[in-house]
């Protein structure tokens, strides 16, 4: 008998991780900040998202299967899934050293509620590349780390416009995302050979 997926949701993840500091606004979205090995084991089996999903390896080694096929995310690295997609998330026990990892979780709903079509920025970047997995530099990560710690501590000022404050910052969090794709799409092309000059002429209009 076929095990049926389970559909996962921040308030999912939520119950699906044990350890770590987990932060969110209703069933909008998630962060799940520090996870360890230990209390992310439900994360293993394959579940079914109707939502974005960002994982961001801090330290060791995260395994990430998208639809069958595995991702091994490693220092700095991070990988963006759309919805519809099957994922399960496992980190290797062959790696000693112990990982720290990051999940951010953020519902099609939340965006729709607040305008924001990702499909104009975020689906056309993933589409860019060779592979959904991204390795940031060291300024980058500092970038997306500032901007989660102001909306983990946004969600605890408890000020009058706090819900619109945080809306703003993960606009800007997804603005990112698509930004360093984009980077890195410029940074795949750079390093493949430009075999004709219908190429490189695509090539010079990408980059202006």
């Amino acid at each position: 008998m076929k095990q049926e997926q389970i559909v996962v949701t921040p308030s999912v993840v939520r119950k699906m991780v044990t350890n770590g500091i987990v932060v969110g606004m209703n069933d909008d979205f998630v962060i799940a900040r520090q996870l360890k090995r230990s209390g992310t084991s439900q994360l293993s089996y394959p579940f079914r998202i109707e939502s974005y999903i960002v994982i961001y390896c801090f330290e060791g080694t995260v395994t990430c299967s998208v639809n069958l096929n595995e991702y091994t995310l490693t220092r700095r690295m991070m990988l963006i899934v759309t919805p519809g997609n099957i994922v399960k998330v496992s980190s290797d026990t062959a790696d000693n050293r112990e990982e720290c990892f990051t999940i951010i979780n953020v519902t099609v709903e939340f965006f729709k509620d607040i305008g924001f079509d990702p499909s104009e920025v975020i689906i056309e970047a993933t589409q860019l590349l060779q592979s959904p997995c991204m390795t940031l530099a060291a300024e980058e990560e500092t970038l997306l780390g500032e901007h989660i710690d102001l909306i983990c501590d946004l969600l605890t000022s408890g000020t009058k416009y706090m819900r619109e404050s945080i809306i703003s910052v993960m606009l800007s969090v997804f603005y990112l995302f698509a930004g360093f794709m984009h980077k890195s799409h410029a940074a795949e092309i750079q390093q493949a050979p430009v075999s004709s000059s219908r190429q490189r002429a695509m090539f010079e209009k990408f980059m202006k």
